[in-house]
């Protein structure tokens, strides 16, 4: 009876978990889990937050950069806890990134205190913005930096609004509202180049660390390369800066194509596309 009572404990907050991290929401009316976004194996903590947003140039950033991203710090989580990896390595990509995120934050919110302070000085602060297509999200929180980047996508949203808000009433001029919005897009597009680049360096640590460790750890890691080279192929069909920045990883699609099979040795060819 004891062991009965203890098998429910274990399984009734599983199923309720699945149930509700099956229906996350991206804005466009597409719906994924847990599973179509990190693969099968993927068993860490999750937090969902709900959102709106209501400017298009910020909700292509969550359907693509967001996604992206959140796939790179699983894949970054994943190799940080293997003995195989280079956590010096692992350390320096995530400061990068890191640096780039306070740079770009820093310039949102001093730009958002700019058009606040004068709309303010005009009287104007009090009127609401509207657009045409708001959107509502629900997404997976698995990595402080993920956090993070909805959060930047949140001031990032409410800047256009903002400034869109100082346009109309003609506060600001054409060539300021331009100047403007290319100044901030260009700088969040900074973080999605960064996160391109890192994660194929995690990629190729990834294919070393499979090749290197044995046992449970070896077939867990191979297991997640093949994953991760599907993965990174289909993305790259549709996304262009994906598609440059790993044109010349000649590995890649073989493979991605001639995934090895937990379990199946294929370390020599690992190793020398590592390198």
């Amino acid at each position: 009876m004891a062991s009965s009572r203890k098998q429910e404990v274990k399984l009734v907050p599983a199923q309720r978990n699945e149930e509700s991290l099956n229906e996350l929401k991206f804005g466009d009316g597409s719906v994924m889990s847990l599973k179509d976004l990190f693969g099968k194996k993927f068993d860490g903590a999750v937090i969902t937050r709900e959102f709106e947003l209501i400017n298009k140039p910020v909700q292509n950033f969550v359907r693509r950069d967001f996604i992206f991203l959140s796939r790179c710090f699983y894949l970054g989580t994943v190799l940080g806890e293997s003995k195989s990896v280079d956590t010096g390595r692992m350390a320096t990509l995530d400061t990068e990134l890191l640096n780039i995120f306070n740079s770009v934050q820093g310039l949102v919110r001093k730009r958002l205190t700019e058009i606040t302070a004068l709309l303010k000085q005009n009287g104007a602060d009090k009127d609401e913005v509207h657009t045409a297509r708001p959107m509502l999200y629900r997404v997976p929180i698995i990595h402080p930096r993920a956090f993070e980047f909805l959060n930047l996508l949140r001031e990032v949203d409410s800047l256009h609004s903002q400034r869109e808000h100082a346009w109309l009433l003609g506060h600001i001029n054409p060539q300021q509202r331009a100047e403007n919005f290319r100044e901030v897009m260009k700088a969040v597009r900074r973080i999605g180049f960064v996160t391109r680049m890192n994660r194929i360096a995690m990629w190729k640590m990834l294919q070393r660390a499979a090749a290197e460790a044995e046992g449970a750890e070896g077939e867990a890691l191979r297991q997640l390369a093949s994953e991760q080279a599907q993965t990174l192929v289909a993305e790259r069909e549709v996304d262009p800066e994906l598609a440059g920045s790993v044109s010349s990883e000649s590995a890649l699609p073989d493979v991605a194509g001639e995934a090895a099979l937990p379990g199946e040795a294929r370390k020599p060819e690992a190793v020398a596309a590592a390198e």
